[in-house]
C-alpha cells in the first residue's frame, strides 16, 4: 500500500518512533525505493549526532527500522548507544523531579540549612568579638593617653610651686636682712628700731647676701634643667613610635665585619692577660 502511495504521490503518514511525520511527495523526493524498500530520509534529532545516518528503512509500524549512509549501507551506530543513555538518564532525572525529593534529600536540605545557620550564628559571634575587641583597644589608648595628660599636669604643677617656693623664699631672707637692719639701727639710736625697719635702704648699698643670691642662682639654673629634660623626655615619648626602627643601627654586612682567625683571637687574649699583669704590678708598687 505504501509503494502504490509512494508512487501516486501526495502526503503520507508515518509513525515510526511514536513521532507523527508528514511526508511531502513532490518536488523534493523525501521518500525513495531501492530494491523493493521504501527509504525516508533522515529527521529525527536522535540521530544528528551519527554523521552516517541519511536513510531510514520504513518496513514496519513498529518502528524496527534500519539506518543507512548515503551508499545506502548500514551506518556506524556506536554514538547512538551514548545518546539512549543520555535520554534515559534525562528521564530519569525527569521522573524523580516529578515525584518529588526523596527521604534522603530532605534530610540533606535539612542537614544544609542547618549548617548554614550555624555558620552565620559564628560569623555574628566573631563580628561582635572584634567589636568589642576595638572598644576596648579604644577604652585602652583613652586611659593612657589621660594618664599621660595628669602625669605632665602633675609635674608643671610641681614645677611651678617650685619656682614660686624658690622665689618667695629669696623675697623673705630679703626681708629679714632688712629687719636684721633695722634691729642693729634701734640698738645703735635710742627709739628708732621701728623707722628703722621701714627705712628703705640706701643707693648702691645691697642687703642681700651674696652667698644666697649665687644658690638662687643655682636652684633656678637646676629646675631649669629638670623642666627641659622633663620636655625632651616628653617629646621622646610622643615620637617614640614613629621612629622607633629608624633608631636602630643597621647591621653591618657580614663581609664589612672584622673576622680574626683562632690564632690572632689567641694572642689578643694572651696581650690583654699580659697588660692586665702589669697594670696591677705597677698599682702595687706605687
Amino acid at each position: 500500500r505504501l509503494h502504490i502511495q509512494a508512487s501516486r504521490g501526495g502526503r503520507i503518514p508515518i509513525f515510526p518512533h511514536d513521532g507523527l511525520y508528514c511526508m511531502c511527495m513532490h518536488a523534493y523526493a523525501y521518500m525513495c525505493r531501492k530494491d523493493d524498500h521504501l527509504l525516508v530520509l533522515v529527521t529525527d534529532m536522535g540521530y544528528a549526532s551519527i554523521e552516517d545516518a541519511v536513510w531510514q528503512t520504513v518496513n514496519e509500524i513498529d518502528g524496527d527500522c534500519q539506518i543507512l549512509d548515503c551508499t545506502f549501507k548500514p551506518a556506524k551506530m556506536d554514538k547512538l548507544v551514548d545518546f539512549e543513555l543520555n535520554v534515559a538518564r534525562e528521564k530519569s532525572k525527569a521522573e524523580a523531579i516529578l515525584a518529588g525529593p526523596t527521604e534522603e534529600e530532605i534530610r540533606m536540605a535539612a542537614d544544609e540549612a542547618l549548617a548554614q545557620s550555624l555558620q552565620a550564628q559564628e560569623h555574628e559571634q566573631y563580628e561582635q568579638f572584634e567589636e568589642r575587641e576595638r572598644e576596648r583597644q579604644n577604652a585602652e589608648q583613652q586611659r593612657v593617653i589621660q594618664q599621660r595628660e595628669t602625669e605632665s599636669d602633675r609635674v608643671r604643677r610641681q614645677w611651678q610651686e617650685q619656682q614660686a617656693a624658690f622665689g618667695g623664699g629669696g623675697g623673705g631672707g630679703g626681708g629679714g636682712r632688712v629687719l636684721g637692719g633695722g634691729g642693729v639701727a634701734s640698738q645703735q639710736g635710742q627709739g628708732g628700731g621701728v623707722a628703722n625697719q621701714r627705712r628703705i635702704p640706701a643707693q648702691g648699698r645691697s642687703l642681700e647676701n651674696p652667698n644666697v643670691r649665687n644658690l638662687q642662682m643655682q636652684m633656678q639654673q637646676r629646675n631649669q634643667q629638670q623642666h627641659q629634660g622633663w620636655q625632651a623626655h616628653r617629646e621622646h615619648e610622643r615620637l617614640q613610635p614613629q621612629f622607633q626602627h629608624q633608631l636602630q643601627p643597621p647591621l653591618q654586612p657580614q663581609s664589612q665585619r672584622p673576622q680574626l682567625d683562632w690564632r690572632q683571637q689567641g694572642q689578643q687574649r694572651q696581650a690583654d692577660r699580659k697588660e692586665k699583669k702589669k697594670s696591677g704590678s705597677s698599682c702595687l708598687i706605687m
